[in-house]
């Protein structure tokens, strides 16, 4: 592209360079990866600002550096725009529209957002050549930055959109126009922002407002879900256990290491089997078949998808330790919903419990109550023991029986030093700030086979 081509598309002015100077289509926001050549844009972050590797970016050869405050002393061409995060968000709708012709899925939802889109993906990379976002990239940085990176080959590109606050989930969704848009649940996840559930269903329906003449496939078990109605711009589709799912479950049967069930799909039975245990993925699963389903897999390549689905990592991931040991390494989030479903699968396990737990994080004034619902969960397992660590977290130990708080991550680890571990099933869980993916990562090197 040109540099007039560049400024042009993020609506800035060029401070420096040549109108017609030919510019490299890469787009790079850290220095550190930034190659010779690449559009450098200086974002402003919560933590870093850009602006201040301006220099080091000319200096490493940028082909142009975009910014929205004036900078001097340097070589390299520069552009200047109002909002940097939204030149990032202009050239990513403009890379997208220009080189991307194949199907755009985006998912989002208060849990399972993640899980679901590796599901997706999974199953139409059976058949077609599918692009998704990288890791957690599902905020206004990952999702232009994935999008930056379609190329013209791919058929499929799988989106996960996340949000803290009203309005994230429009902005996002509103660049990358989806054609399929998927709502996983309605959850508390980020109630302390939102302010309660009728927000958060609001927030999460921002999804639709990029969807033109698309399909909205949702948790057709999920009471505020299941309300939806077809509009002028998407037809709704349901995919759960009830009565009204397009995809409906039946001979539903979850164990602590299987879920098998059946779908019925033009009048013909067909069984799937999955690899883990757990029935709260049911509907995860369900909405990634139904994907599989209207891009026409053919149902034999779905179910074998299902089948041999990889295990992702820090959810629910099942470790066979020694002395008899079970681990199951859930700490890549939390959530009231995924923590009661955990204590649900957790559950299905009739020997000794140790569930090792942190605070649920960015519910405001309703964590109280939040952590009183799960303690009175715990309360009805047999045969567990439950170390905490938190601020919310420290009412356990006089709601439970056998249950021990710690200040911290590190204080709860030199306690399992002198743990005797033996023929216990250990599930770790708890925001991703409360860093006990550290925890998580001790046992499984003390304890491994």
């Amino acid at each position: 592209m040109r540099l007039k081509q560049i400024a042009h598309i993020v609506n800035g002015k060029i401070l420096s360079g040549s109108d017609e100077k030919e510019i490299k289509k890469h787009v790079s926001i850290d220095t550190r990866t930034m190659e010779v050549g690449d559009i450098f844009i200086a974002i402003i972050g919560k933590t870093q600002d850009g602006h201040i590797y301006v220099k080091e970016a000319s200096e490493k050869g940028a082909g142009v550096i975009i910014v929205s405050q004036k900078v001097e002393n340097i070589s390299t061409p520069v552009i200047l725009v109002e909002d940097t995060t939204e030149a990032l968000f202009a050239l990513a709708k403009h890379h997208k529209n220009t080189y991307f012709h194949g199907l755009l899925i985006a998912i989002t939802g208060s849990v399972g957002k993640t899980t679901t889109k590796e599901m997706v993906a999974h199953i139409l990379s059976q058949t077609y050549r599918v692009a998704k976002s990288p890791g957690n990239y599902n905020n206004h940085i990952g999702v232009p930055l994935t999008l930056l990176s379609l190329k013209e080959t791919d058929e499929i590109c799988v989106l996960e959109l996340g949000m803290n606050h009203e309005g994230e989930i429009s902005r996002l969704s509103r660049m990358c126009e989806p054609h399929v848009a998927m709502i996983t649940k309605i959850g508390s996840a980020h109630i302390g922002f939102l302010g309660s559930m009728d927000r958060i269903m609001k927030a999460k329906m921002e999804i639709t407002e990029g969807l033109k003449d698309g399909i909205l496939l949702v948790n057709g078990d999920d009471k505020r879900l299941s309300k939806l109605k077809d509009t002028k711009d998407y037809q709704v589709g349901f995919c759960g256990t009830r009565r009204n799912a397009m995809t409906k479950a039946s001979r539903i049967n979850a164990t602590l290491d299987t879920l098998s069930f059946q779908l019925l799909i033009d009048h013909k039975k067909y069984p799937f089997f999955y690899p883990y245990g757990g029935k709260h993925l049911l509907t995860n699963l369900l909405l990634a078949i139904e994907m599989g389903i209207l891009c026409d897999v053919p149902i034999e390549l779905i179910q074998k998808a299902v089948k041999e689905m990889p295990c992702f990592e820090k959810r629910l991931e099942k470790i066979t330790l020694k002395g008899n040991n079970t681990l199951v390494d859930d700490t890549y989030n939390a959530s009231l919903d995924s923590v009661l479903a955990d204590i649900d699968y957790m559950n299905l396990y009739r020997g000794k419990k140790l569930l090792i737990f942190g605070d649920i994080l960015e519910v405001g004034t309703f964590g109280n109550k939040i952590h009183r619902e799960i303690a009175k969960k715990l309360k009805k397992c047999r045969n567990l023991e439950v170390l905490c660590v938190g601020e919310e977290t420290k009412q356990f130990p006089k709601l439970l029986k056998h249950c021990a708080h710690f200040e911290d991550t590190e204080e709860l680890m030199k306690a399992l030093d002198y743990a005797k571990l033996e023929d216990t099933f250990i599930l770790v869980k708890g925001s991703r700030k409360m860093h006990l993916d550290l925890v998580a990562t001790k046992i499984k090197n003390e304890w491994k086979l």
